[in-house]
This record gives structure tokens, C-alpha cells and sequence, in this order.
């Protein structure tokens, strides 16, 4: 397991922190040439990586954060209901899934990116993309959180004359809570890297985001050294959120025990 590991993640990590260090991309290494110089470069003032990586962050943050506030109502409406609406409603949150997210992109494009109140090129008509693609993941994780969470509890509240919004509040939310926790990590991940839809929404020029300000690096000016910079950068992140997350997760779960 050991060796697999190695094998997947670690040499291929250590690969990109080196080639990040060097000044060009190189097999000659010059080890007393390494330095951060690429870092310093990427994340300056006025670099457009730096730029992309922080708007990708922000996105990443208020895309997982809406979905822990929105999935978990419509995954207690969905258990609580069984009219055809509740199965509409259902069957919505599952459907992006199947969709490509280059379709979705291609979607929202066509229909705000263009016309008088045109959103083409803004952050907003990213949040609204990413909200639609990771919507499958955050409905599952709020559905998988509630289902953790005997019925006896919240209808016992219920009978005792709570409403269903102090019901929700003080009894699902936080039993559901180390559920949430780790929809936020899966969301805040597929946003922060998302590449398929943003390429066709994102303006490197106004809002750039992480994924396709690579892409456009790459294929363009073929800055290895500082791509490889900004990718450490986002792996490590993303690493960090995670294990973070399983902490928190870890906690709530003992305290609760």
C-alpha cells in the first residue's frame, strides 16, 4: 500500500515541487539554483495566476458554503414528502450529474452570456455554473448525513410541539453536521479545480479561475516552472481543506458520542 502511494502521489508531487523550484524546466538540475522565485512570480501583485488562484478560492468557498445551507432543506423536503413535486425536486438535484459539465458551461453561456443584462466574463455566471455541477454531490452528502439521523429524534420534537424550522435547527442541523462538513470539502474541491464548464465562462483578462488560467499558460506561453508553482500551491490547499475537515469531522463525532 505503502509503495502504491509512493508511486501515485508522492513522486509525482515531489516532481512538481521540483520543476516548480528551478528557473526553466530542465532534467539538469542545478540544486544550488533552486529557489521560490517562481512562487514570488506567480503569486505577485499583478500576476494573473495569483489572480486565478484567488478567485478560484473564492468561488470554491462560496460555492461549498451555499450547498451546506441549501442541500440540507431540500434533502429534509425530499425524506419528508411524497408527492410528485418532492420527486421532481429529487430527480433535479441528480440530473447535472449525467449532464457534461462542458454541456453545462456551454448552457449557461448561450443563455447569460449574451443580450442586454449579460453575465459573460463575471464571477457570478461561475457560482451559478459551479452551483449546478456540484449540486449532484452536496444533495447526496446532505441526503447521506440525514439518513444517519434516526426519525425517532426529529418526530419525537416535532410531537412535543417544536416547528419544523426549530426542528431543523436544533436537532438535524447538528447531527447532521460532521455530514455537512465533509459535503463542503467535496464541493469546496470540485470547485476550486473545476476546468470543463470555466474554460468557456471565465475571462482571463476580467475574472480568470486556476484550472483554465493553466490551461491558457500551458498551451500559450508554456511557463512550466510557475504552472507547476501554482499547481503545488493548489494541491496543497486542497489537502489542507480535506484534512481539516476529517478533523473537524472526527471531533463532532466524539463530542456527539
Amino acid at each position: 500500500m505503502l509503495l502504491y502511494l509512493s508511486a501515485v502521489a508522492v513522486l509525482p508531487m515531489l516532481g512538481l515541487v521540483l520543476v516548480s523550484l528551478q528557473d526553466f524546466w530542465t532534467p539538469q538540475i542545478d540544486w544550488s539554483k533552486l529557489s521560490f522565485a517562481n512562487y514570488a512570480s506567480a503569486f505577485g501583485v499583478r500576476s494573473g495566476l495569483g489572480q486565478a488562484f484567488a478567485n478560484s478560492l473564492v468561488l470554491g468557498i462560496a460555492t461549498a458554503t451555499v450547498m451546506v445551507v441549501v442541500c440540507p432543506v431540500i434533502a429534509c423536503y425530499v425524506a419528508n414528502s411524497t408527492g410528485r413535486i418532492a420527486r421532481l425536486v429529487d430527480a433535479l438535484t441528480g440530473l447535472p450529474a449525467s449532464v457534461p459539465h462542458v454541456v453545462t458551461g456551454v448552457a449557461f453561456l448561450i443563455a447569460l452570456g449574451s443580450g442586454r443584462y449579460s453575465l459573460s466574463g463575471t464571477l457570478v455566471l461561475l457560482f451559478l455554473v459551479y452551483f449546478v455541477v456540484t449540486l449532484p454531490q452536496a444533495s447526496r452528502s446532505a441526503s447521506v448525513a440525514l439518513s444517519q439521523v434516526g426519525k425517532e429524534l426529529w418526530k419525537g420534537s416535532l410531537m412535543c410541539g417544536a416547528s419544523w424550522v426549530r426542528t431543523f435547527l436544533r436537532v438535524l442541523v447538528p447531527l447532521m453536521l460532521p455530514g455537512l462538513i465533509a459535503g463542503w470539502a467535496i464541493v469546496f474541491a470540485h470547485a476550486f479545480s473545476e476546468i470543463s464548464a470555466s474554460v468557456f465562462l471565465s475571462s482571463p483578462a476580467r475574472n480568470p479561475v486556476s484550472g483554465p488560467a493553466i490551461v491558457d499558460a500551458f498551451l500559450n506561453s508554456g511557463t512550466f516552472s510557475q504552472l507547476a508553482a501554482l499547481a503545488v500551491c493548489v494541491t496543497l490547499l486542497q489537502t489542507a481543506v480535506v484534512l481539516v475537515v476529517q478533523i473537524a469531522g472526527r471531533r463532532r463525532l466524539s463530542c456527539q458520542v
